[in-house]
């Protein structure tokens, strides 16, 4: 059987299997939720996440250097505001084509660093690699009360599904941008630059039972939080 015949839960599901004997006592969430969540003391969580951005995959030939950069940075966040966290700091590591223009790479760490510097964190580290083709990894650090802790188990029958954003609007901006459609630009402007929502999040934990990033589609989000 291929990984393609798979799927994406079906990966993460093969990896899981063996990852699961490693966990220790402080280990409060590990695969399954949109952070592995760490016990602290003084009744802290640390929640760490990772994405990778890849050109084929991610980066339309639309988007500007600056927008990789944001786009790197807040689709990785945006992982640290589903568990109501707070950031702390982001590690990247940084794969570039070795004929990419000086000006074109340090436009994509101009963005990422005013990206991070937007939600009141910043980019401590990481890693820089040669590659046929633009691959940014970014982990991302967040802190959280754990009984402000957000996960996708917390929901229960009668609760009531809220959203934050315009559901699908990325979705179409991508539509536009690959039939050529001109004159959304909003939408357009919403696949090239996604929010992290960490002020939503941040709010929600005080009362939320549950939440997860929605950036694979609403009805496999609500599936998995049921």
């Amino acid at each position: 059987m291929k990984l393609a015949d798979l799927g994406e839960q079906g990966v993460i599901e093969l990896f899981k299997r063996e990852f699961e004997t490693l966990e220790c006592a402080s280990v409060l969430k590990s695969i399954g939720d949109d952070c592995a969540v760490i016990r602290l003391d003084g009744g802290d969580c640390l929640v760490v996440s990772i994405d990778t951005i890849l050109q084929k995959t991610h980066i339309p030939r639309e988007m500007t250097p600056e927008q990789i950069g944001i786009y790197a940075v807040n689709v990785v966040l945006s992982d640290i505001a589903a568990m109501g966290a707070e950031p702390l700091g982001l590690v990247f590591s940084t794969a570039l084509p070795q004929d990419m223009n000086r000006d074109f790479a340090g436009s994509i760490a101009k963005g990422m660093a005013q990206a991070a510097a937007k939600h009141g964190t910043s980019i401590v580290g990481g890693d820089t690699q040669k590659a046929e083709e633009i691959a940014i990894t970014g982990t991302a650090f967040g802190r959280v009360k754990e009984e402000n802790l957000l996960l996708r188990s917390g929901a229960g029958v009668g609760d009531l599904i809220c959203t934050t954003g315009e559901i699908g609007s990325a979705a179409a901006g991508f539509y536009c941008l690959t039939n050529k459609i001109d004159g959304y630009h909003g939408f357009i402007k919403r696949a090239l630059e996604p929010r992290a929502r960490l002020r939503e999040g941040k709010i929600l934990s005080k009362f939320a039972s549950s939440c997860m990033d929605i950036s694979d589609g609403l009805a496999l989000s609500v599936h998995e939080i049921a």
